[in-house]
């Protein structure tokens, strides 16, 4: 288990590397202006990985104006954004984040307990208090990997070549015309295949119909409006829900923000 630490500019990156039973590698952001907590939050964060065999890359940054920069080149799983900071807050920061790389999961950091409420409107992966730090990254650890563990291998035949994706990638799919288009974080793909047969294969990972042609993943809608009846993933896509499907999605998607 090995920690080595750089100072470049105004960005520290720490380097986790932990060599054995490794089954997922997270690249991790870090923006607070208050080094001396966010150093702590590292190692509490770096220390839990450790005890759960994970491998992760934490990258330090002092501003969200520098980390927005660096979002640009680079892809961060998780961002851990501290929400009074200048001169641009987190929330304006995780808005910009969240605008370049939609799959950027955002957990706030803040000594302010009050403005969890203010926080749902970026549908935040998780809330972290600073005054209690370590319970708030055992319990981010514990959700990561509740999350991460639950997928599976979708394997796409098209033209006689096969391709594998993992399951915890793909938004949403679409029925249209006889074909089935898939839309995941790192592309889209387009194939002759029953939407049925993909809801079958997605059963028990946190997919759910929404309407006869339209198949989405929780992990990826960031809320649903009551009024026009409609999800919105955190890509943009609107979906009208059907009504015979309504009831179902809405109690599943209850179950699934508990479970998180």
């Amino acid at each position: 288990y090995e920690i080595t630490t750089r100072l470049v500019g105004s960005e520290m990156c720490i380097r986790d590397s932990i060599h054995q039973g490794v089954y997922m590698e997270y690249k991790v952001a870090l923006c607070d202006d208050d080094e001396k907590i966010a150093s702590k939050i590292m190692e509490a964060f770096n220390n839990e990985l450790h005890a759960h065999n994970l491998e992760a890359t934490i990258d330090y940054y002092s501003s969200g104006n520098v980390l927005i920069e660096a979002v640009k080149e680079k892809h961060y799983n998780l961002a851990l954004l501290d929400i009074d900071m200048t001169p641009l807050n987190g929330f304006d920061t995780a808005q910009s984040i969240c605008s370049i790389s939609s799959d950027t999961r955002i957990v706030f950091v803040t000594s302010h307990e009050e403005l969890v409420f203010d926080t749902f409107e970026y549908t935040p992966f998780y809330f972290i208090r600073k005054k209690y730090y370590e319970t708030g990254v055992k319990k981010l650890v514990n959700k990561l990997t509740h999350t991460d563990l639950l997928t599976t291998s979708v394997h796409l035949e098209k033209n006689g070549s096969i391709t594998s994706i993992d399951s915890v990638s793909i938004k949403y799919a679409v029925s249209q015309d006889h074909m089935l288009n898939i839309y995941t974080t790192s592309g889209n793909y387009q194939l002759r295949k029953k939407l049925s047969d993909l809801e079958n294969e997605l059963a028990g990972y946190n997919f759910i119909r929404v309407h006869k042609s339209c198949l989405i993943n929780y992990m990826h809608v960031r809320r649903f409006d009551a009024v026009s009846s409609e999800v919105i993933m955190k890509d943009g896509f609107r979906i009208k829900v059907g009504r015979s499907y309504k009831d179902t999605f809405k109690k599943g998607f209850v179950q699934y923000r508990r479970t998180m």
